[in-house]
């Protein structure tokens, strides 16, 4: 049976998916709240400050199912390719409620998320590990390295020592937030090239192997090429 997809587009309950904080004025001596020991009912909600977007909770919506585990995999990719973490792609706002005001609803940018309802489409269509993981390197870079051209794909949980970086300017770069963003990473740590038995060279992940590396793992989920 195919998985079920939810379109980012059109859900309704993306306000569960981030933390905020509310601006609130009251004018209980007005409305006379506390008469009689009666609560306040008045309070107005100024503003709406984003502070995190949970990916994790956007990948629960559009695949509610957890058995579908590259598939979610490559939906917290595309999210995270086209930075729906950023609060400014974000808009929300207030309805009435019991007590007030209160938070009625979110939506992300619908640039943004059309862009991510056509490439969660795309990607779902791919049958085979190979054109997935290819289709989210593309995404990710425009391009796929020549030295991942014809290889097959196998994912494996190696030790986090067998996987080297090829370039060490790459590790000077990692943004500390964006590292902290990745601790606990529940898919794939790491997209590697095989260069031996026990031997692995990086070719995408460096923030999510940095995460691991300060968690203290001591194995990880890969993504292994593995060449003609």
């Amino acid at each position: 049976m195919a998985p079920r997809i939810l379109s980012l587009s059109t859900a309704k309950r993306l306000h569960y998916c981030i933390e905020y904080e509310t601006n609130e004025s009251r004018r209980c001596e007005d409305y006379g709240c506390h008469k009689d020991g009666g609560m306040c009912r008045c309070s107005t909600i100024d503003s709406i400050d984003i502070v995190e977007v949970y990916i994790d909770s956007l990948v629960d919506e559009i695949v509610p199912s957890k058995k579908h585990k590259m598939l979610r995999y490559g939906v917290d990719r595309i999210l995270r390719h086209h930075k729906v973490y950023e609060p400014n792609y974000w808009d929300t706002w207030s309805i009435g409620g019991y007590y007030g005001e209160e938070v009625g609803g979110a939506s992300l940018a619908q640039n943004i998320s059309t862009s991510v309802d056509t490439d969660v489409a795309r990607y779902s269509k791919l049958k085979s590990l190979k054109d997935q993981v290819e289709f989210l390197l593309q995404l990710e870079y425009g391009y796929l390295l020549d030295s991942l051209k014809g290889c097959s794909y196998r994912s494996r949980k190696v030790p986090l020592e067998q996987i080297h970086i090829g370039n060490e300017e790459y590790r000077k770069r990692v943004d500390a937030e964006m590292v902290e963003h990745y601790s606990r990473y529940p898919y794939y740590t790491a997209v590697v090239l095989r260069e031996d038995v026990r031997e692995f060279r990086l070719v995408d992940g460096y923030h999510r192997l940095t995460a691991a590396n300060r968690a203290g793992d001591d194995k990880v989920n890969i993504l292994v090429a593995i060449p003609k």
